[in-house]
């Protein structure tokens, strides 16, 4: 085979290396929203001012959005309170279940405001700190999945390459074509399982079923690259940038 015809981007595609992007776009999202409740509730801590406030009309509607329980439901009170010029303010904000859960109309909760924008009220308090944790750590885990599939997909890259440019050349025999990763529907990619002459077993990465059974019919003989690294054995056309 000629290195000239190898390409890390084509072997990338080859191996659906995009869905490592998956974990890493849900990560940015929620960190998103960690770091914007985590502000939040650091805002209200440091230059919030305390009021009690009265809860007023509690309502639970089918709405999804902001403090809404598995169920689909959204918990929101109203509140009426003064600030300390005397102002009076009255509001409406969604707030957790167990919140929602702890009060009723006519009682007297102590909330924050800010002085300069009294308009911006937490009321509660468990909600906002919860949700940057909860944002925070499904943000970790996201981050975690899409490093562990750029290093997987980076890996499996690498040792192609080596098996391209300087691996063992085996013969194996085309036992079946597996279904692949989905495709066109009247074309759908189909993958190559074989057996070499050791009695090892692999599959090759998404074809064409058309293109596939052109290539390497069911019970043909194909050539295998070793990489001489891990020892991991690649379809020497999965190896090339056409």
């Amino acid at each position: 085979m000629r290195t000239a015809r190898l390409s890390v981007l084509t072997l990338l595609k080859r191996q659906h290396a995009w869905m490592a992007l998956v974990p890493l776009l849900v990560a940015l999202i929620t960190g998103g929203v960690a770091l914007n409740s985590a502000r939040e509730a650091l805002l209200f801590a440091t230059q919030g001012v305390e009021a009690q406030a009265v809860i007023t009309n509690p309502q639970v509607t089918g709405t999804r959005s902001t403090g809404t329980d598995t169920s689909g439901r959204t918990y929101r009170v109203g509140y009426d309170f003064e600030t300390r010029e005397g102002d009076a303010i009255q509001g409406r904000t969604p707030v957790s279940p167990g919140f929602f859960g702890r009060v009723s109309a006519g009682d007297t909760v102590t909330i924050r405001y800010l002085p300069d924008d009294p308009e911006r009220v937490l009321v509660d308090r468990g909600d906002a700190s919860g949700a940057a944790l909860i944002f925070g750590a499904l943000a970790l885990v996201s981050l975690g999945l899409a490093l562990w599939g750029a290093r997987h997909f980076w890996r499996r890259t690498a040792a192609m390459l080596r098996a391209a440019r300087a691996g063992e050349r085996r013969r194996a025999q085309v036992v079946a074509h597996m279904t692949g990763a989905g495709g066109w529907k009247t074309d759908p990619n189909f993958r190559l399982h074989w057996r070499d002459e050791t009695g090892a077993e692999g599959k090759s990465l998404d074809r064409r079923r058309s293109n596939l059974e052109h290539e390497a019919p069911e019970g043909s003989a194909i050539t295998l690259a070793v990489d001489p690294v891990s020892g991991q054995r690649f379809w020497e056309r999965d190896l090339h940038a056409d």
